[in-house]
C-alpha cells in the first residue's frame, strides 16, 4: 500500500520503439508514462489521427519507490528481443501536488 508524500522511482530509457516500451513498461507496473523529446527536434502541426514522435525519443516510467529498477530494465530488454542493453537512469523523486507543479508551469496567454 502507497502512503501519500512517498518518494516515487522514475526510469527514463531512450530507444527507438516507444510505442513498444510504453507497453512493457505499462506491464511491468508503471502508473505514469510520459515520452519526451530526448534532442532538440521540433514537431511541426502533424496531419489530422497522426501521432508522430520524435526520433530521439525519451521514455519515463513512474513506479512506487520499492520497485526493483534492474527487473524492469530486464522486463523491458527481454520483450524487445534486445541484444545489447538497453540505457537507462532511475532516480527517486518526491511526491508531490502533480496537478499544482503542472500549473506552476503554464502561463496565461493573450489573444485577440
Amino acid at each position: 500500500m502507497r502512503h501519500p508524500g512517498q518518494p516515487w522511482l522514475q526510469i527514463t530509457l531512450s530507444h527507438n520503439a516507444p510505442e513498444q516500451m510504453e507497453a512493457l513498461l505499462e506491464a511491468a507496473g508503471a502508473v505514469a508514462i510520459t515520452l519526451r523529446d530526448g534532442g532538440d527536434e521540433a514537431l511541426i502541426e502533424p496531419e489530422p489521427g497522426a501521432s508522430p514522435l520524435w526520433q530521439n525519443t525519451e521514455i519515463i516510467g513512474l513506479f512506487p519507490e520499492h520497485t526493483d529498477a534492474q527487473s524492469v530494465i530486464n522486463e523491458v530488454q527481454t520483450g524487445l528481443e534486445l541484444a545489447e542493453p538497453i540505457k537507462w537512469h532511475a532516480e527517486l523523486i518526491e511526491d508531490r501536488d502533480w496537478v499544482r507543479a503542472w500549473l506552476d508551469d503554464y502561463r496565461p496567454m493573450r489573444f485577440g
